[in-house]
């Protein structure tokens, strides 16, 4: 396939993959359980608990007839990550009782975000695409980022109700007083505090101050560069076995002219915006093959390709790479003769390795 061509039909999958996914999430997007939205199994916990030992545990909370409840939320990150490319994060959960929850972000470097999200008639917040940018204009920090959700208890205040000097201080009035005292608008533009003493403040403005009810889920995520990368190149009869240790996973899978080949990997990219292009790039008749796309993957960031090795195929190595836009990773594999008797050995003859 000529370069030309090869280009023609990359824009042509890119479009025609972005209708399909926004049909099948205007179908779906209600039909998921609240803690996964990504359609992954029930079972799945649906929030996790931010576990670093400097931190307060945030309070645990099921729904009640007395007062405001959490059932659950969730920052719709990939594989524990967010993506610099991407620049965003969606938040996504239920909370009963209230109108409204503050969502607030800390970065490695002391910046914060927040967001003000209201509640809607069937207890849902949602925000698609929270920018990881401070209010003003300063991208967070790559590392760790703490991410919470805040909502006022039964009675309708943070913390013991006063902030300074309001009284019966709701959620916005915090919000205003918390980016203060971060250090919003100093005239340096230094942060003055570390994401763990902000942390701490906090928590002791809101769920651990005297006489507080008010109710906190966080969780955790690296902000960090996008990455994509290829993990197996197997038959198709072979692509749904288990997984081989990372200590196997160079042992050769013989592929043959003639089959269907997959090619599986990971990526950090939300699939909503973000398409892995799979091109046989290298080899005898590397030309032959046809150009594979993707914008299909949960949140564990795994997804796969199906690529047909044509009948004409000729033997050989050859090289294939999957790419983002932004990241790319080529490996190589082998082709060997149709119906070909030699069985694989770790290595030994065909399989696939990075280059």
């Amino acid at each position: 396939m000529g370069d030309s061509n090869r280009r023609r039909a990359r824009s042509v999958l890119a479009v025609g993959l972005a209708l399909l996914v926004a049909v099948s999430l205007s179908a779906t997007a209600l039909t998921y359980p609240v803690g996964d939205p990504a359609g992954g199994s029930e079972t799945d916990p649906p929030v996790r608990v931010s576990s670093a030992p400097h931190l307060p545990a945030p309070r645990q909370q099921t729904t009640t007839e007395s007062g405001p409840a959490f059932d659950a939320t969730v920052f719709k990150d990939i594989a524990g990550q967010v993506a610099t490319e991407d620049g965003v994060v969606p938040v996504r959960g239920t909370a009963t009782g209230t109108d409204s929850v503050l969502v607030v972000l800390f970065d490695r470097r002391g910046r914060v975000v927040t967001e003000l999200l209201s509640v809607n008639d069937s207890d849902v917040f949602e925000e698609e695409d929270l920018e990881l940018v401070t209010d003003d204009g300063t991208p967070l920090a790559e590392g760790r980022v703490v991410a919470t959700v805040l909502s006022p208890g039964r009675d309708g205040v943070v913390g013991d109700g006063e902030v300074s000097g309001v009284a019966r201080a709701d959620l916005a009035d915090f919000e205003e007083e918390f980016l203060d005292a971060a250090g919003r608008g100093a005239a340096d533009g230094r942060v003055t505090r570390t994401q763990q003493q902000l942390v701490e403040l906090y928590y002791d403005q809101t769920i651990e101050d005297s006489g507080s009810d008010d109710l906190l889920l966080a969780e955790e995520f690296v902000y960090t560069d996008g990455r994509t990368t290829i993990e197996r190149v197997v038959p198709q009869s072979q692509a749904n076995r288990t997984a081989r240790s990372r200590a196997n996973r160079t042992a050769p899978e013989p592929i043959r002219v003639g089959d269907t080949m997959v090619v599986a990997g990971l990526t950090n990219r939300r699939p909503d915006d973000s398409t892995v292009f799979v091109e046989v790039v290298g080899g005898p008749s590397a030309a032959a093959f046809d150009l594979a796309a993707t914008q299909t993957w949960g949140t564990d960031g795994a997804w796969s390709v199906a690529i047909e090795v044509p009948d004409d195929a000729e033997p050989g190595t050859y090289r294939v790479e999957a790419e983002d836009g932004d990241d790319a990773e080529t490996v190589r594999f082998e082709i060997r003769p149709r119906g070909a008797n030699e069985t694989a050995e770790v290595g030994v003859g065909g399989g696939w390795r990075r280059t």
